[in-house]
């Protein structure tokens, strides 16, 4: 899989206050209205908006299948944040049951005046990186054990 197959390129322009556009973001309610593809619904939507609170939303697709979305907020800071990126891991469950680790990045510009102008951002997918990650750490938890089990099998002798 090459990059450009697994990254997705977003492009969007508001005629809205910066206010709105925060809450449009971070109020459960509104995100429910806009959230997800056309012909999806939104069963459930909670939002606990702090560094290390978790975001979690339930699409329910066309044929029934429902669809996780849950994420992790590493950094929030109110909307007078000035032409900045932003960032986002979430973990989709597909209807396989296999997970997909999914990283949205992306900056927001406004005007002179506080209205938001523009979204840009990209929607990749990391599940590999993130699996790569997770053996590594797993490969060294067992290193430390088999040190410390050596350790202790000589302390013995």
């Amino acid at each position: 899989m090459t990059m450009q197959d697994s990254e997705l390129t977003i492009t969007r322009t508001f005629n809205a206050p910066r206010a709105l556009v925060w809450q449009a973001w971070t109020d459960p309610k509104h995100i429910m209205q806009w959230w997800g593809p056309a012909g999806f619904n939104n069963e459930t939507c909670a939002s606990d908006l702090r560094v290390g609170g978790r975001f979690q939303l339930e699409m329910r697709a066309p044929d029934g299948n429902v669809y996780p979305c849950i994420g992790t907020f590493r950094e929030i800071v109110e909307h007078e944040r000035e032409n900045r990126p932003f960032s986002a891991d979430y973990r989709i469950v597909k209807r396989d049951g296999s997970v997909a680790h999914i990283q949205a990045r992306g900056y927001l510009e406004f005007d002179a005046n506080g209205k938001l102008i523009r979204e840009l951002g990209i929607v990749q997918d990391v599940t590999d990186e993130v699996r790569r990650r997770r053996a590594t750490e797993q490969a060294e938890k067992l290193q430390a054990v088999g040190t410390l089990a050596a350790g202790v099998a000589h302390e013995f002798n």
